[in-house]
């Protein structure tokens, strides 16, 4: 069997368990005999009967035996470690000469209810994926029901037979969606215990808080003490002084009983020790404050390093370093742990971000527009929570209704879009990212990897997703302040009235540019505002009621558009004409309950939502410009589409088949840099993942070529083959339609002059006439694979006609990404021309998807043109670069190590 790796580069890995503590899993080594002799030891009679089905000293000593050798491909034992003590062990042995595996596991009696068998059975069924198994079979004793009941709740279908009291279980290693939702559920319930020891504590305590009011320490206990945390304050100080009448002490250890929450403000070179003694205390969560970490170069990636190690340890999650703090402002915890004075209200708009300055803007901002924040936090330098987590703990957390991140990078990009597509079905998520501006130059470029930036890369991310992309703070804000009124439109049609003709148009013109469409309104409904209007008014959409109405008419020609059922939204552009008139239209608006989302627009007045003199009338949100509602609108309609779109699973892929993955092995056995694969090479790759590549040989001699050729039947195309040489056809090594032995020798002679004679040349066979494009893979440093669907041949480029999608693409989504062409009419038989099998071309589009995913080595992709016509698609051009990468499961539950 082809092992996927080497079953010795199988890393630890830091996991939560279902209480929220973190527990360090890895392969076991000959130095754990001691700590597992100790973890049996421990063990009851019981256990071990459920563990071997019969005991005695010497079959456990046996067994600690086996499992303390090197792993290998017959062979992978895991240890569960808390603290630096075994708590559980699980293995796996394969059966000889199967691809099948046997399954067992063994947890400490003092820590059962935790999660950690089922913990242990994920890593191994992820390690049994990585070396090639494609089974697993598991004895367990029928009376043994709480090992049965993991079984049953692990999301893996799998089979069951009982006989002489064993029940015998069989599944495949999993590769359904099934499983990685089960895996995410339970990753989503670790997260929010984890997580709401931090945001939820009853007691806080600061380290490094002194006795100067400037101090950060300081700062921090002030604010928690003004802000009314319902907790306990205490201060950790040298002289254990009392600070804002928190009661002080000296140390960590000197605590009566240990925090909650620890937060750490003191230098960065003393952050490890003191992390470390919030473990040693059994603190439940650390926020770091300090900075002068990784943002500093290599001693600070070092010590931030140090500092996460030191928490994983101890089983907590951190926050930080290099942050503002974190905020909570339920009523029942009243936690402003930052030390910045926060201005803000209640609210269900959970905040994150990764920059502490612009969070705090934004967390103000909300204020200020009367929008209300669940909770806040500042992500710093994403040491260990992201803003993955973040989502996870929101997802369930109750207060929280709108998730808005600030994000300058990803940790694991499909996870996150595996995250968001759950959470966003119930929970909008507004996302502004930072860093979207086209990379820079790399010294040879594919057509996929000149066009795939990291703005198309974010934006491919964010729409299957879910997610509403703000290009701005200021549109982030307008379209949570959208959201969080109320004023949600389910499609794109608009109605606009306005007091003045040159506003009214100033908002067509803004919804057209954003996308909207602006139906005329019916014969009826115009004459019912005929009815509430002046005379004189143009009722057909936009509605410019003139100067003559007042707050009074404009109001109720507002809510008789939102009643009429014939727009998703109506945007009121009011240019005021006496002071007072926005608070009468608000009013006015709010006297009765809106049928409908409704905006007002006030022409550079403040921007906040209004509302009527009843605390509990509804919210109408207000914008600066037309502009501004246009987009935002533009923004939540496309996310109500979305949410209305059937729900899609993410699935896992099936395997690599070992024809591509041996491909891939020898290539870079004998290129361990990488680099880019010969034509024939990267054809044969292509074809062993499934992917239609048109006949290629390849021929080192003019006679070869001839034999090729003649073999293929004429015509026929000569091409450079090797693989350094990118662009063929600009550099003149192509020569299509060649009719003759006397062409193809020519075209060979012509390459060999220009590169050399140990060039390698190509001969392929016509293709059928269709419509070209191009299908790229790239694998992108911050969302992963990346496929590109473009129009082919020279016009890649000079069209610029793209379309970007994450794999795995469902059939919808692959349909999608065709339609998203400008030149997609082609497809379908432009102006009579014979429609092209566009079927087949998803499919290939689906493919390469998969082949990103089952092969990350493959970094690269290029296949232009891929002939469409009109039963099939082909790749007559094939480029591909690989490049050695570790091995990862993105859908482990794990977290990142730093």
């Amino acid at each position: 069997m082809n092992a996927l790796v080497d079953p010795l580069d199988i890393a630890a890995q830091d996991a939560m368990l279902t209480d929220g503590t973190v527990i360090e899993i890895r392969p076991i080594v000959p130095s754990d005999e001691p700590a597992l002799r100790d973890l049996y030891g421990r063990a009851s009679a019981e256990s071990m009967r459920r563990r071997f089905f019969s005991y005695s000293k010497r079959v456990a000593e046996q067994d600690v035996a086996r499992m303390i050798r090197p792993p290998g491909h017959n062979q992978m034992a895991l240890v569960a470690l808390d603290h630096g003590m075994a708590i559980g062990v699980g293995d796996l042995v394969r059966n000889a000469g199967t691809d099948r595996a046997d399954l067992a596991v063994l947890v400490d009696e003092a820590h059962h209810g935790r999660g950690i068998g089922t913990l242990l059975i994920e890593h191994l069924l992820a390690a049994a994926a990585q070396l090639g198994y494609r089974w697993v079979h598991a004895d367990v004793l029928s009376d043994n029901t709480e090992m049965l009941g993991v079984f049953r709740e692990l999301g893996v279908p799998v089979k069951r037979h009982a006989s002489a009291g064993v029940v015998d279980i069989d599944f495949a290693v999993p590769s359904r969606s099934a499983w990685l939702y089960a895996v995410q559920a339970r990753e989503a319930v670790a997260d929010h215990a984890a997580l709401d020891r931090i945001l939820a504590p009853a007691s806080i305590a600061v380290v490094g808080a002194g006795r100067r009011p400037e101090g950060v320490g300081h700062r921090i206990i002030a604010n928690l003490r003004a802000g009314g945390f319902q907790g306990e304050v205490l201060a950790v100080n040298r002289g254990g002084h009392e600070v804002c009448g928190a009661s002080g002490y000296d140390r960590l250890s000197d605590l009566p009983v240990p925090p909650d929450l620890v937060i750490v403000a003191v230098p960065a070179v003393d952050v490890p020790h003191v992390v470390a003694e919030a473990a040693a205390i059994g603190a439940h969560g650390v926020v770091v404050v300090s900075d002068g970490f990784a943002e500093l170069g290599e001693a600070g990636r070092c010590l931030q390093r140090e500092a996460v190690s030191a928490a994983r340890v101890g089983g907590m999650r951190m926050i930080g370093p290099n942050c503002l703090g974190v905020v909570n402002l339920d009523p029942a915890v009243n936690m402003n742990a930052t030390f910045a004075a926060i201005n803000a209200i209640p609210g269900r708009v959970g905040v994150a971000s990764q920059s502490g300055g612009v969070g705090l803007a934004v967390f103000q901002a909300l204020s200020r527009r009367g929008v209300g924040v669940s909770s806040f936090v500042s992500l710093g330098n994403k040491a260990d929570v992201s803003g993955n987590d973040l989502l996870q703990y929101w997802r369930r957390d109750a207060a929280t209704s709108i998730c808005l991140l600030y994000l300058e990078s990803f940790g694991n990009a499909r996870k996150f879009a595996q995250i968001a597509r759950d959470v966003g079905h119930t929970k909008p998520i507004v996302a502004i990212t930072a860093g979207r501006s086209a990379a820079g130059a790399r010294g040879v470029r594919s057509h996929t990897a000149a066009a795939a930036t990291p703005e198309v890369a974010v934006d491919a991310l964010f729409g299957q997703a879910g997610v509403i992309a703000a290009a701005s703070v200021s549109e982030a804000l307008d379209v949570v302040a959208l959201i969080e009124s109320g004023a949600v439109p389910a499609g794109r049609r608009v109605g606009i009235i306005s007091n003045g003709g040159g506003p009214a148009a100033l908002g067509a013109d803004a919804c057209s540019a954003a996308g909207l469409e602006l139906p005329v309104l019916s014969k009826r409904l115009q004459s019912r505002l005929a009815q509430v209007l002046p005379h004189h008014a143009a009722l057909a959409n936009p509605v410019d009621t003139t100067a003559g109405a007042g707050p009074a008419a404009l109001s109720a020609a507002a809510l008789l558009i939102a009643a009429s059922g014939e727009v998703d939204a109506v945007i009121v552009v009011h240019a005021s004409l006496e002071s007072g008139d926005r608070d009468a239209l608000a009013s006015e608006l709010t006297a009765k309950p809106l049928a409908g989302p409704v905006v007002v627009v006030t022409f550079g007045e403040d921007v906040m939502s209004v509302s009527g003199p009843d605390a509990d009338a509804a919210k109408v949100p207000c914008f600066a410009y037309p502009e501004d509602a246009a987009s935002a609108i533009a923004k939540v309609a496309a996310y109500s589409e979305w949410r209305r779109r059937p729900v899609r699973r993410l699935t896992a892929t099936k395997a690599a088949s070992r024809e591509a993955r041996s491909i891939v092995d020898a290539y870079l056995e004998d290129n361990p840099a990488g680099g880019w694969m010969d034509t024939d090479a990267a054809a044969r790759l292509m074809t062993a993942c499934r992917v239609p590549v048109i006949q290629t040989v390849a021929v080192r001699s003019v006679a070869d070529g001839v034999r090729a050729a003649l073999r293929l039947g004429f015509p026929v195309v000569v091409k450079v083959g090797a693989g350094s040489v990118l662009h063929r056809t600009e550099e003149h090594g192509v020569f299509v339609g060649l009719r003759s032995p006397r062409g193809v020798r020519q075209a060979i002679r012509a390459i060999h002059d220009r590169w050399g004679d140990d060039c390698p040349v190509v001969v392929q066979p016509m293709a059928a006439s269709g419509v070209e494009t191009a299908i790229g893979l790239l694998q992108d440093r911050s969302v992963g694979p990346l496929v590109m669907l473009a129009m082919g041949g020279i016009a890649t480029d000079l069209l610029a006609d793209r379309a970007f999608r994450l794999p795995p693409l469902s059939q919808a989504e692959a349909r999608e990404q065709i339609a998203a062409l400008r030149a997609a009419p082609l497809l379908h038989g432009y102006r009579g021309a014979e429609p092209a099998d566009t079927k087949a071309l998803a499919a290939m589009l689906r493919r390469v998807g998969d082949v990103g995913l089952q092969l990350p080595e493959i970094v690269e992709v290029d296949l232009n043109p891929v002939i469409v016509g009109a039963t099939g698609a082909i790749a007559v051009d094939v480029k591909v670069r690989l490049s050695p990468v570790e091995h990862a499961d993105p859908y482990l539950r794990s977290l990142p190590r730093r």
